[in-house]
């Protein structure tokens, strides 16, 4: 990998933590940002989930509802005596319930009973001011008989008898309310009340000893009349604290109240089902809540736990509370049940907003808490540590495919794999209840794949204009499209590849400003020469390196692969031959000079990459193989061809195309000779007859020089120009036989022709 490569990846990589990140530092300092979008992904899955469900209920836990037929027949719930309740528990107790969970608040006296009308029409007034001196203390003034009578009525009623009743069970738990809100002076006067107002076994008996931590605190605590409350199994706060959006999803199993911590009802209910005393509980804020081995709750930091609904509206066993009260319904059913009694009728503004439904019932969600506590199907959140790794992962998978990919691709493969995602996370939750969150990975992968393409436009488009301006003059469109598209395929630091390199040089190219007279003339003339040839090159797919004043370096196989580059580079120099005839007879209209150029053909492994200075780049070709195609372009003057080619080049093409072997070289810079060819043509048909049978002879010529008979040699070589008087090899291997002659090589000579010039 190129260290451009890996920088650019390494800053992909950063961009990627960096995007990641910032997700963080916006989901701790907004929480409620993408918390708020996660809460509607979980509202779905919710819904998805609880249209699978049977329809199998859950009896267990059953609601005494106090719904529309009982406020028909038993009048306006605020005007009923509390003597209803008392019979109902009563019921319910000689069935043999667990547990009765009364989610109605009893924080003032019964004040409408039989004895308030009898004790107004009976009682005289002095009867009433005697029953006033039991209740006023010494030196307190005597109220008017009016409010003595109001005084009476409001602290007489069936409180008594409903207390005695649910003390007489030991299963009734009455509830407290708590007002949320930042503590304050009526919080500290609130306390005191509960704390003053009630035996201390009673107050401490609801007081949990533990660090308050991030629990939510309350403003004010209104317990339940004394009488209830002294008599209940327990008690503990009944409130239903939704998430800011108003959708109940999560229940705080403790809330605080200055110093003091209290749990809620439902907690309490099940921990003396389960027989758990309150000092086995621990609680680690953020964690869990434990309670011995029988329990154990995952929570919030802020002590909440997400509440687990069965189903729809009516999953749990409703009774009509008129049917209770009546004894429509046999008391046996309700043994060992912990029975909630509460109201779904609309009057009564009970009804909540949950994740699948607008319309909930409030007992229905308590029924939820404790069964999701007594069942132990807790829906569980990731641990934050994992979801740490699971966003850098995915930020990690976001740069990866955006720098592998182009933006289309990438975007259509990290759709598919987020979509892949949502799905799975979904599935996990139908079947496990574990929350897999989904918001901020697309938001990771969403921002990151975003930051890359904005990394990328800024990089590669400055770079695709680099490329744009280095490569279009000296490649064909198609080749600087593909190259911009890809730009990995120029690896700054260099790259080892095979190629098929050639040069060209126009002979006699120096004598030609005599000729024109004039510089201006001489520049049109290159310019027409380099234009017609380049354009030649161009549509061939070839790349050119450089121009030297009339010479052309070109090569195919770099930057962009090209198997057949061997082949291709020679169609293209035969088509430059081609085109140069068509050219010197336009030159030779306007009398101008017949140009007449060399051509040297090599093919092997060379490196290829940019070379300057941070100014100005060029991509090139370098190394031995790249020397050695410059060498048989100025080898051709010694065989008066046009066209050479190596044995490497000849390996790729053998049986292509007509050559002739012209010798075995040993060039300047080089210890192993090279056996080099001409190139005849791309076919027979572009071979004269003459030529053929020229090159015939001379090859028979050529095996009598190598076998040192000078004599067979010249005769052969004289032979071939007799057939075709321009031949130029065989003019050469004339004038080293008659040198070989005079003066022999030596015994171990091997053939091999050894050039003095570059």
């Amino acid at each position: 990998m190129s260290n451009a490569l890996r920088s650019k990846k390494t800053t992909g990589a950063l961009v990627g933590i960096a995007v990641v990140a910032v997700v963080l530092a916006v989901s701790y300092l907004w929480p409620g940002l993408f918390q708020g979008m996660e809460n509607k992904t979980y509202d779905l899955r919710y819904r998805l989930r609880v249209g699978q469900m049977g329809e199998q209920d859950i009896d267990d836990v059953v609601i005494v509802d106090i719904d529309e037929t009982s406020l028909a027949q038993l009048g306006r719930f605020y005007n009923w005596p509390r003597l209803y309740h008392a019979k109902v528990a009563d019921y319910l107790a000689q069935g043999g319930a667990a547990a009765v969970s009364f989610d109605i608040l009893f924080m003032e006296s019964d004040s409408l009973t039989p004895n308030m009308i009898q004790l107004y029409q009976d009682t005289k007034t002095e009867q009433i001011q005697e029953k006033l001196l039991l209740l006023t203390p010494k030196k307190q003034k005597i109220l008017p008989p009016a409010e003595v009578i109001q005084t009476v009525l409001e602290a007489w009623g069936y409180d008594q008898d409903f207390g005695a009743v649910t003390g007489q069970s030991g299963i009734a738990y009455f509830p407290f309310y708590l007002s949320t809100g930042e503590p304050n002076d009526s919080s500290d006067l609130s306390t005191r009340r509960w704390v003053y107002s009630f035996p201390a076994e009673v107050t401490e008996k609801y007081k949990y000893i533990m660090s308050s931590g991030d629990l939510y605190q309350v403003a004010t605590l209104s317990p339940p009349v004394p009488t209830l409350l002294e008599s209940a199994r327990g008690t503990g706060y009944y409130n239903i604290e939704p998430d800011d959006d108003g959708v109940t999803r999560r229940q705080p199993l403790f809330l605080a109240l200055n110093d003091r911590n209290y749990a809620s009802m439902d907690f309490q209910i099940v921990l003396d089902i389960l027989g758990i005393k309150k000092e086995e509980v621990t609680v680690e804020l953020g964690k869990y809540i434990r309670a011995g081995d029988k329990l154990k709750i995952p929570i919030d930091q802020n002590g909440r736990m997400l509440i687990t609904y069965f189903g729809q509206y009516k999953k749990f066993r409703y009774i009509s509370y008129s049917d209770v009260l009546t004894e429509n319904v046999p008391a046996e059913y309700f043994k060992d049940k912990i029975v909630i009694i509460g109201a779904t009728a609309a009057g009564l503004m009970d009804l909540r907003v949950v994740p699948f439904s607008n319309i909930f019932p409030g007992p229905e969600i308590h029924a939820s808490i404790m069964e999701t506590m007594l069942s132990g199907k807790f829906v569980q959140v990731i641990p934050w540590h994992i979801q740490l790794a699971m966003l850098i992962a995915f930020g990690l998978l976001t740069v990866f495919v955006s720098l592998r990919f182009k933006p289309v691709i990438a975007g259509l493969v990290l759709f598919a794999l987020m979509a892949f995602y949502l799905i799975a996370a979904n599935w996990v939750f139908e079947r496990s209840l574990l929350w897999i969150e989904m918001v901020r990975p697309l938001a990771v992968v969403l921002f990151t794949n975003m930051a890359i393409l904005g990394y990328r436009y800024l990089t590669e488009e400055k770079q695709k204009v680099w490329i744009k301006n280095m490569f279009q003059g000296y490649m064909s469109k198609d080749l600087v499209d593909k190259i911009m598209a890809n730009p990995d395929l120029l690896l700054m630091g260099g790259d080892k590849k095979e190629i098929t390199v050639f040069f060209s040089d126009i002979r006699g190219f120096s004598s030609f400003s005599e000729k024109l007279g004039t510089p201006e003339r001489l520049i049109a003339l290159i310019n027409e020469y380099l234009g017609n040839m380049s354009d030649v090159v161009l549509e061939h797919g070839g790349y050119i390196s450089k121009y030297e004043g009339d010479a052309i370096m070109a090569f195919w196989g770099a930057p962009t692969d090209d198997p057949q580059h061997a082949e291709t580079c020679i169609k293209c120099v035969w088509a430059m031959n081609q085109r140069l005839k068509v050219l010197n007879a336009d030159l030779a209209k306007r009398q101008m000079p017949n140009l007449f150029t060399r051509f040297g053909i090599n093919t092997g492994q060379v490196t290829v990459g940019n070379v300057g200075s941070e100014r100005k780049k060029s991509y090139t070709a370098m190394g031995d193989s790249v020397n050695l195609g410059s060498r048989l372009e100025g080898a051709n003057k010694e065989y008066g061809t046009a066209i050479m080619i190596s044995e490497f080049t000849y390996a790729k093409v053998t049986g292509l195309y007509p050559v002739r072997e012209l010798d075995l070289l040993r060039v300047v810079g080089k210890e192993q000779p090279v056996r080099v060819y001409e190139l005849l043509g791309l076919s027979e048909a572009d071979v004269p007859e003459k030529k053929k049978q020229a090159v015939e002879i001379y090859l028979k010529g050529l095996a009598e020089y190598r076998a040192k008979n000078w004599d067979g040699a010249i005769a052969l070589f004289q032979q071939a120009l007799e057939v075709d008087p321009e031949d130029g090899p065989s003019q050469t291997y004339i004038g080293r036989c008659e040198d070989f002659k005079v003066l022999p090589p030596p015994e171990n000579w091997d053939g091999v022709f050894v050039m003095k010039t570059k």
